[in-house]
């Protein structure tokens, strides 16, 4: 990866730093996808899976940035059902 040759460059000093703040900003990453999960989630529950299709399901179960297709008319009518 072009990140690796970045840190190799470096003194080994600079590396550890380096190498923390990256863990760091995976951590951060990582904690963001699991705020996202559980958003999602909890949207999709609130209305019947079986009338969702294939490419909903998908897009709103993925954990990145892909966020839900399913606009906000579309969950309210779904609702009202």
């Amino acid at each position: 990866m072009a990140l690796n040759k970045f840190y190799k460059k470096k003194s080994k000093k600079n590396q550890k730093k380096f190498g923390k703040s990256k863990k760091i900003i995976d951590l951060c990453h990582n904690l963001n996808n699991l705020i996202y999960f559980t958003n999602t989630m909890e949207k999709t529950l609130s209305f019947d899976v079986a009338e969702m299709t294939e490419n909903e399901l998908l897009t709103d179960f993925s954990l990145g940035t892909n966020y839900p297709t399913i606009k906000a008319s579309e969950r309210r009518r779904r609702r009202t059902r």
